[in-house]
Formats: C-alpha cells, sequence, structure tokens
C-alpha cells in the first residue's frame, strides 16, 4: 500500500445528509475525493471519501426515504463501527425556517441557519417532541444534547468576527464555481427567481389543492425589507429537530416561541448524543401550508458551501488515534497479540459513539492514566461498550485483550490463572498467580495489553491493598473497569470514569427497531417512543422487550398496552427465560423480578438498580 493511502483512522470529520440532493452538493465541495475502504458486514452505509482544506472527510446519505431521527441514529451508529478516529460531525442540508428577526436580521429563503450553544444551557439543537406530560407543567423535554466540540465553537466565533469586520464569507461565489464546474447541477441548484421567496402571514392559510403560490393573495404577504445583496445571510441559534415534518405556520411559531428556534430539521436529535456534532441547515422554506420544493436545489449548496469555509478555518492536523497507532512499534514476531474474551462481538450494538471514542482516546494516549472506569446501573450497557472497545483493539492488531469476571473473589483467581495459562507463564500457583501475572504484563517483553475487569462491583474484593497488588501499571498497557459503584470506580481510578446514563430516545428506538425481526412489528414511531420511554432508555431492557416480542409475534403498540395494564405485567415481560447470547443477564433479570415484585409500585430505574 502507498504512503499516501488513506486508513480508516485517517478520517476525523463525518459530514452526514438526510437527502440525495443534499449528498450531492457535499460532494462536490471536496478538494479531492479518495478510494473507498473495506468495511464490516454490518456497516450497511455507503460513503464518499475525501479531503476539504486538509481535513480527510467521509460523506454519508441516510438511506433513501427513510428519514428522521431514528434512521439518522442507525446510520451514525455503523458509521461510528467502521470510522474509529471521528473527532466531531457536521448534519447538513435542507431545513424549515422560522421567520423572524435574528439580531436585526430578517430571514430569507437560501439562508443558512447554524446550531450554536445559548446562554441558558441549550446546546444549539432541542428535540423538541421528546418529552413528557407532567401535569400542570405542561410538555417538559427529557432528551438534552450534548454541545459542540470546543474547536468547533471557536471557530464559529472567528467566522462571525470576520463577518461583523465586513469581510463576506463568499458563499454564492463557491455556489456559483461548483455550478461552473458542474455544469449539469445547474438547472437544479440555481438560485430561483427571488419572487418566489413569499413569506405570508401566519393565519393566512395556502388554498387547498393548489399546487403553488400563484393564486394566494398578495394582500397577506409579510412586509420585509429589501436586501442589497443577494449573499445569504448566516444566522446562529437554535435548531428544533424532531420526527414531526412542520408545515403549519401557528405550529411553528408556537414552538419557535417556546424554544426561541431559528430552524425546524428532522435527524439532528438523533445524531448529537453519539458524536459531536453542529447543525447546518440551509433555509428551503418556512414551514407553513406554502412549503414547496422549488428552494431545496439552492438551500443544499448554501449549506454545503458554509461547511466548506467553516472547515476551511480549522487548522489542519492529524489524528491522534492514528498518529499514536503509528508510534507503537510492531513487537517481535514471536509475540503474537492475545485475545481472551468470553463474548462475541454484538452485531445490534449502537450508540455510544462519544464513550467509545473518547475511551479509545485514553487507552492510546501513553501520556495519560493507565486505568479508567466505565460506571452506570445495571442493564445500562457497561459491558457491551467494553465489549466494542475488546474488539475494536483486537481489529487492530496492535493490543493483546485480557477479560476478568469479577462477580465474586473465586471468579477473579480463575480470571488470574486463566490469563495466566494463555499466556504461558510456568510453575502458576492460585497463591502466586496474581504477582506473575502482574510481572508479566509490566515487563518489556510484552506487547501493547488491555486488561478488562468486568463487574467490579464490590468493595470487600477491590480493597485498596488488593488493587495495588494486583492491578499492573504499565505504559504499554491499560486497565479497564465495569462496575455498578461508582464509590468503587472512584477508588480504582480517580477522575477518569466514563458514566453511562441511560440512551436517548432516538438510539433507543433504532436499537429497538434493529432488534425486531418483523419490521411489521415495530408500527410507527409513535408506538416507539412510548416503549423506549416506558423502560427509561435501558438498553438490557429494550432487548429483553424485543426478544418477547420476537418469539410471540407481538406489536409494540401490543406490548405497551400490556405494561399499561398493570405493573405486574412489565416484570413477568421482562422475566422471561430468552437465552440471550448477548450476555443481557437473563439471570439477574429473574432475581429482580423475583426482588423487584415486593415493590409497589415499582420504577423500571428501581427495577434495574437490582443489576
Amino acid at each position: 500500500m502507498s504512503q499516501s493511502a488513506k486508513h480508516h483512522a485517517d478520517y476525523t470529520i463525518a459530514w452526514i445528509c438526510a437527502l440525495p440532493l443534499e449528498a450531492a452538493a457535499a460532494r462536490t465541495m471536496l478538494d479531492k475525493t479518495h478510494p473507498q475502504l473495506p468495511q464490516p458486514p454490518t456497516d450497511h452505509n455507503v460513503y464518499t471519501l475525501g479531503e476539504i482544506s486538509g481535513h480527510n472527510i467521509l460523506i454519508v446519505c441516510l438511506p433513501a426515504g427513510v428519514y428522521g431521527t431514528v434512521s439518522a441514529a442507525i446510520v451514525l451508529s455503523q458509521v461510528l463501527s467502521t470510522y474509529t478516529a471521528l473527532k466531531f460531525g457536521l448534519m447538513v442540508g435542507v431545513g424549515g425556517g422560522i421567520p423572524r428577526s435574528v439580531e436585526n436580521s430578517d430571514m430569507w429563503l437560501g439562508d443558512v441557519v447554524v446550531s450554536k450553544p445559548t446562554s441558558d444551557g441549550t446546546s444549539g439543537v432541542v428535540a423538541y417532541d421528546s418529552g413528557k406530560l407532567l401535569g400542570d407543567a405542561g410538555f417538559t423535554l427529557t432528551t438534552v444534547m450534548n454541545r459542540p466540540p470546543q474547536l468547533l465553537l471557536n471557530t464559529l466565533s472567528h467566522v462571525q468576527t470576520e463577518v461583523i469586520m465586513g469581510n463576506s464569507l463568499g458563499i454564492s461565489a463557491i455556489v456559483a464555481r461548483t455550478l461552473a464546474t458542474n455544469p449539469d447541477m445547474a438547472e437544479q441548484y440555481s438560485t430561483p427567481d427571488r419572487a418566489t421567496d413569499r413569506l405570508f402571514q401566519a393565519d393566512y392559510n395556502h388554498p387547498r389543492g393548489a399546487t403553488d403560490c400563484s393564486g394566494c393573495e398578495r394582500q397577506y404577504l409579510v412586509d420585509r425589507p429589501t436586501r442589497i445583496s443577494d449573499e445569504p445571510r448566516v444566522h446562529y441559534g437554535v435548531i428544533a429537530s424532531g420526527n414531526q415534518l412542520i408545515r403549519d405556520s401557528i405550529s411553528r411559531d408556537h414552538l419557535a416561541d417556546k424554544y426561541n428556534a431559528l430552524c425546524f430539521e428532522m435527524e439532528a436529535a438523533g445524531l448529537m448524543n453519539q458524536l459531536p456534532f453542529l447543525v447546518i441547515r440551509g433555509i428551503s422554506d418556512y414551514c407553513d401550508s406554502h412549503k414547496s420544493k422549488r428552494w431545496q436545489g439552492y438551500a443544499a449548496p448554501t449549506a454545503a458551501a458554509y461547511a466548506k469555509i467553516l472547515l476551511s478555518k480549522i487548522p489542519p492536523g492529524y489524528s491522534p488515534v492514528s498518529a499514536t497507532i503509528a508510534a507503537i512499534s510492531p513487537s517481535p514476531e514471536s509475540i503474537k497479540p492475545y485475545f481472551m474474551v468470553p463474548f462475541a462481538q454484538n452485531p445490534q450494538f449502537l450508540g455510544r459513539g462519544s464513550e467509545l471514542i473518547q475511551l479509545r482516546r485514553m487507552v492510546l494516549d501513553g501520556g495519560g492514566p493507565r486505568k479508567a472506569a466505565i460506571s452506570g446501573l445495571g442493564g445500562i450497557g457497561k459491558t457491551q461498550v467494553a465489549i466494542n472497545i475488546a474488539y475494536h483493539f483486537r481489529d487492530q492488531g496492535l493490543h493483546s485483550v485480557f477479560w476478568i469476571s469479577s462477580t465474586s473473589a473465586q471468579a477473579v483467581q480463575q480470571g488470574f490463572l486463566d490469563l495466566a495459562a494463555r499466556v504461558g507463564l510456568q510453575d502458576i500457583t492460585p497463591d502466586n498467580v496474581k504477582m506473575r501475572v502482574k510481572s508479566y504484563l509490566t515487563s518489556n517483553v510484552t506487547r501493547p495489553w488491555i486488561l478488562m475487569i468486568d463487574n467490579a462491583d464490590d468493595m470487600e474484593i477491590w480493597s485498596s491493598s488488593f488493587a495495588r497488588e494486583t492491578i499492573p501499571v504499565a505504559q504499554h498497557g491499560f486497565t479497564l473497569f465495569t462496575t455498578r459503584n461508582h464509590q468503587l470506580a472512584v477508588r480504582l481510578v480517580g477522575r477518569n470514569i466514563i458514566r453511562l446514563m441511560a440512551m436517548d430516545a432516538s438510539v433507543a428506538t433504532a436499537m429497538l427497531s434493529q432488534t425486531l425481526w418483523d419490521e411489521s412489528l415495530l408500527g410507527n414511531d409513535k408506538d416507539a417512543l412510548s416503549l423506549v420511554d416506558h423502560l427509561q432508555g435501558l438498553p438490557l431492557a429494550i432487548m429483553q422487550a424485543a426478544t418477547y416480542m420476537n418469539e410471540n409475534q407481538i406489536s409494540v403498540d401490543t406490548y405497551v398496552s400490556l405494561i399499561g395494564e398493570q405493573e405486574d405485567s412489565l416484570l413477568e415481560l421482562l422475566g422471561q427465560d430468552f437465552g440471550d447470547k448477548w450476555r443481557l443477564a437473563k439471570a439477574a433479570a429473574r432475581s429482580a423480578v423475583v426482588r423487584g415484585s415486593k415493590l409497589v409500585p415499582i420504577n423500571i430505574i428501581a427495577y434495574f438498580l437490582w443489576y
């Protein structure tokens, strides 16, 4: 392979589009294109790989006709399984604008809206349809979106500063050059007649059955100031994301006022909590009954042009992951990597992108702490994250990976005996095995290694002295604990803790969709969201529910109704013995039913605290 050939770890930015029209605009922005790379059979995406201003970028589009937050979540989860060195993502495409004054600048079709955190704590994206009805409090949001990375926020400030100083971003010039280079795209992507950019008063509806606005009464047009320049303006603020297509001006204005939003779209809420993302939307309509697709062809390249400008302001760097991999000296051929993990890789694993990225970087950061812990409720997915990390580094081919179960003192002892036998240590006894393994792993003859210690929950087993005597510490090694016991995690690793929380609604619904064998069982998004809300976004609960539905051929809405009939139904459904091969703790769920049945009323969070 030539020195210029790219590897998966060289790609650090994901550019995601919902529509082919948006993906085509994105591809025209690439300075260079790269050959495709192999991908696992579980990744069904089709990628365009290339480069902008020295940044290696992958472009991927959602499946044709399958839009929304769930589809976006599934696509991104597969991206992250293949391209493991991504730093951040850009969601770029068209959106529905909210015509309101923004910093004394009105919004026109073809303008661009960019997500930006607000002073009240909003990340820049609001999942406006993900929440609960709480009595007098009304509908309350339950999903909090992650903020974009600091690098992108600093770059936004730089771009805004340039405009304040009177320097044009040159969006129109980029679009014009793109169309000159790709003349076959000109008809679809050129600027429509500005006279077709009509904003009607909110209480004036489009005539029923009319195909365009030629028959709409002009007296209801909103009087807007004329712009001197046709250069699209860029507005920064909150973008409202959800699974509903908004085409009603009254609903638009109500939600806009509630969340101080500038734009509506349908994918970002499924992305933000898997990987740091910035959302860039070209305004193609005003989310009212007069909505049409006339301006989509122009709004798509204006958003793509802004993304290109933004990337040009970020100094090209290197992937800390791939750089560290390259710096690891190959071990002698006689020292082959060991892989001692008792679980198969889970092809249905979804989400946790930010946590996986953080853990991978911890492992490869030779100057950082050489141990970490994953903590969280039982059933939250700690072991599945650890399994994903294990297989990731196995596939890299540089690290040995060892797994020790810590469900009891006997299990820990047996794990060290198995490890010693696997690497060929001689004269091992139960009394010396921990010392011998520690000495072996800290020696210079071993290749880089990762030691996974799963279910380290017992404070009596993991006393300070036991941990100190047992856990090896070396620059070429890394120890990762999983635990429900946050206090123990602090004692073992200090601040180097990855705290897993319940999955957000979009990722949880994507997991449900992917796990059900018969698509007809899923029903509509409303039913699926209702179920994952009942199950509090806990992966174990979702997998158990899906397994029950698969075996009994009942739909999601039927399952929800069973839960709603009586709380005992929840215990019965989650307590089924399904012979789950992806380590979803059937025995623990069964024992939880016995103990949980004493709790009246039972709460699903309390239920899983038992495990």
